[in-house]
């Protein structure tokens, strides 16, 4: 089951952003898209393609990370009021790192190259427990 938690800092005056905590199964990708779907509304102007982009990283973290071995995957949606910062947290992985694939004909590994047409920026970064993914939609 997931759980969601709202982090805001009133005394930094940030934005408020909404995390939900998704089990490492392949199920879990529809409740990613259901909850950006909540936390944004359906009248946002970066709706879909906020929920395009979490549903292609939750996707990436339960394929190729240590979440999808029983792992957790944490996504988290804010709204700055002039970007959508999509970020996904994973248990990581020893064999790889986050890459566009320059393979025309295969079968997958679109994702990124979604993301990164979709998106104004987006990077990865390490943690000590895992990997963050991220991604910042124009509002």
């Amino acid at each position: 089951m997931p759980s969601s938690d709202e982090n805001t800092d009133p005394q930094l005056g940030d934005p408020p952003s909404r995390q939900i905590s998704l089990r490492g199964i392949t199920s879990s990708v529809s409740t990613a898209r259901q909850h950006v779907r909540r936390i944004l509304g359906t009248g946002h102007p970066s709706v879909d393609d906020a929920a395009l982009v979490a549903s292609e990283l939750v996707t990436n973290a339960v394929l190729h990370s240590r979440s999808g071995q029983g792992g957790t995957v944490r996504l988290t949606v804010s709204d700055t009021g002039r970007v959508v910062r999509v970020e996904v947290t994973d248990d990581g992985s020893l064999f790889s790192a986050p890459y566009l694939r320059d393979e025309p004909c295969a079968e997958g590994g679109r994702g990124l190259h979604i993301v990164s047409a979709l998106c104004k920026q987006w990077g990865a970064y390490t943690t000590p427990t895992g990997r963050v993914i991220w991604c910042e939609l124009a509002r």
